[in-house]
């Protein structure tokens, strides 16, 4: 399985690049991506290791990558045995605290941040319909813990209520395990993450909103009282148990979206197949073009196409063994095939110059043949109908006539679609300082390196800049078309909860490689060569910072990249809120450019993987998904 990262080559002249983004079309509670993660014990002796999934359950859905009812995810190893997905252990202080009682605002944020015992006042002493208890929180989350320190009792009833920009509305599969403050001790509050949560102000603090509201009253014996409180994202944590020395343990993430450690997406085309509408610009008359599949394939398949373009291109098996293009003009038709195929991952690439048309299969070999002046015929594109392609890793379309600028225009301009390693990242993880996360096992891709801030003075109420410095700056030049080939000569920078990063180094070359800071809920430009933008990413939420350092590079005119100008260190300074800088801080290292990702109807990506996943879960026993 490779990641999606690679450098991009330079073509003559203006070209049109077409990559496919996720369309959400019907509301289906399975996963409809599976990601691989690999951990590897390099230790000397058995460990235990806590393995974060790095992202976090509002981006997904915020970006349409996934549904608020399919928060919960399965895990399976390689043996297909079930890990249980654990809650995140980070506690997040509320940004402000408030009871309303219907003429007044009361701030708790103090004491319900402290353990303070019995100092939050939910609800006045007789309250009446209408009265509520305000938790702010400083970006969505779905997972509120609250101590109650004193049981109520009495004969009113909540309502749990989020601002969905308009109107306040009643949270969905709510489960209070509070049971509305009358059972004391600590207990969360839980419930899908609304797709349309607005933060709003409530007595002059901007904050997304979780409200408890009296929405029945009676009578009340003993009033409620609260110790502390927190929230949680939602982010997925696996603990993998008891590694052995030197051993290395692969897991499969099924659900709505990909880690960003070491997985690309993989894109299950259906019986269907992927659809393309055809447009002007995307007719074989133009004559040069290239098309490129990759992912794995059956070259035994007995129905349905790599590709069909009705009256113009065809791409199927006619033998096992063995894949062909097929070009027709509607006078006549000129075929190549290449054989000695064996089913499994590789690369279809079918290119024209004009002349002659290429079939060329990765790791094969490739066959020509003369190219036809096909004419236009306005029918769409199907990619992977019948069972020809277990699921595609990347599909793209490359033109001469016209630049499609994808990451502005339409669909493609929503952040989630064009970026791999930047959009999930608006929470952290706990991971060894300094330790690389491993590649898949067959991939070319170096692993990420991740920094995590694993300190109280981050997460809880303290206010302590985070400081590090690393001295793997050193000058490396990483071949042509590569963006590095070293993983530490790239640095990526995430945060929640801080105002301002500092890097400070003097080896980093700002020739062509950007150096961007995102604020609060602003975009930025992720990666730049030259002066031509490759993608865009912007802030999950509205408070959350996201921020990007790279460490430049120099790349000729043959496309080598000389990554570092002098060897030195890097000093990397996260700067604590004024206000509760209550979270973690990671940065990343990775080889990133933008990944070209396909563009699908959900029913079509779906139906396969419902069948898969229900024959799996069938093996093990179970019901269907």
């Amino acid at each position: 399985m490779k990641r999606i990262l690679r450098g991009r080559k330079t073509f003559s002249g203006v070209i049109t690049l077409i990559v496919f983004g996720l369309l959400t079309s019907t509301v289906l509670a399975v996963a409809i991506y599976s990601s691989l993660l690999t951990i590897t014990n390099a230790g000397l002796a058995t460990t235990n290791e806590v393995v974060g999934f790095e992202f976090s359950g509002y981006t997904l859905v915020d970006q349409n990558f996934m549904d608020s009812d399919t928060l919960n995810s399965v895990v399976r190893d390689t043996a297909s045995t079930i890990v249980p997905a654990m809650p995140p252990s980070t506690r997040i202080a509320y940004e402000s605290a408030k009871q309303d009682d219907g003429t007044v605002f009361t701030d708790y944020t103090t004491e319900i941040n402290n353990n303070s015992i019995f100092d939050v006042v939910f609800f006045p002493v007789t309250p009446t319909v209408n009265d509520a208890f305000y938790f702010g929180l400083n970006s969505p989350g779905r997972i509120l813990t609250i101590n109650v320190g004193i049981a109520g009792v009495y004969d009113y009833a909540l309502t749990w209520e989020y601002y969905n920009g308009t109107v306040w509305t009643a949270l969905s599969n709510l489960d209070d395990g509070t049971n509305s403050f009358e059972t004391a001790g600590v207990g969360t509050v839980t419930f899908d993450l609304p797709t349309d949560w607005a933060a709003i102000l409530v007595d002059s603090v901007t904050a997304y909103w979780v409200r408890a509201r009296v929405s029945s009253f009676t009578s009340v014996t003993t009033s409620t009282l609260g110790t502390q409180a927190w929230w949680e994202s939602g982010t997925w944590f696996v603990y993998v148990d008891s590694i052995g020395e030197n051993v290395q343990v692969n897991y499969t993430l099924l659900m709505g979206g990909s880690t960003d450690l070491v997985a690309n997406h993989q894109i299950f085309p259906g019986e269907d197949g992927i659809v393309t509408a055809d447009a002007a610009d995307l007719e074989l008359g133009q004559l040069t073009f290239t098309l490129t599949m990759e992912g794995v394939f059956d070259v035994d398949s007995t129905g349905g196409n790599y590709l069909t373009k009705t009256s113009a291109i065809v791409v199927d098996n006619p033998a096992s063994g063995q894949i062909r293009v097929t070009i027709n003009d509607g006078v006549g038709s000129n075929s190549a095939t290449v054989s000695g195929v064996t089913s499994g991952e590789f690369i279809i690439t079918i290119s024209s110059d004009g002349i002659t048309l290429t079939l060329a299969v990765s790791g094969i070999g490739s066959s020509s043949t003369t190219m036809l002046d096909i004419t236009d015929n306005t029918n769409n594109w199907i990619w992977g109908d019948g069972d020809t392609t277990r699921y595609f890793e990347e599909v793209s379309l490359t033109f001469p006539s016209v630049l499609e600028d994808w990451n502005t225009s339409g669909s493609l301009a929503t952040g989630a679609t064009l970026t791999d390693t930047i959009e999930y990242l608006d929470t952290s993880i706990y991971s060894n300082i300094g330790t690389p996360a491993i590649a898949p096992l067959g991939s070319t891709i170096h692993g990420s390196n991740l920094w995590i801030v694993d300190s109280n003075d981050l997460y809880e109420l303290d206010k302590t800049d985070a400081t590090t410095t690393i001295s793997n700056c050193v000058l490396a030049n990483v071949g042509a078309q590569a963006v590095t080939s070293d993983a530490t000569n790239l640095w990526y920078i995430s945060s929640v909860a801080t105002d301002v990063i500092e890097v400070n180094t003097s080896c980093v070359l700002q020739t062509q490689f950007d150096i961007s800071a995102v604020s609060s809920g602003a975009n930025g430009i992720a990666y730049n060569t030259d002066t031509s933008r490759l993608a865009v990413f912007s802030a999950p939420s509205a408070l959350p910072t996201l921020s990007i350092y790279q460490t430049g590079g120099i790349q000729d005119s043959s496309g080598t990249i000389t990554a570092m100008n002098t060897a030195d260190d890097i000093t990397i300074v996260a700067k604590s809120r004024l206000a509760s800088p209550e979270a973690k801080f990671s940065f990343e290292v990775a080889p990133v450019v933008a990944p070209k990702v396909a563009k699908e109807t959900r029913e079509s990506l779906l139906r396969k993987l419902i069948k898969e996943v229900d024959d799996d879960l069938a093996g093990l026993g179970g019901g269907e998904a």
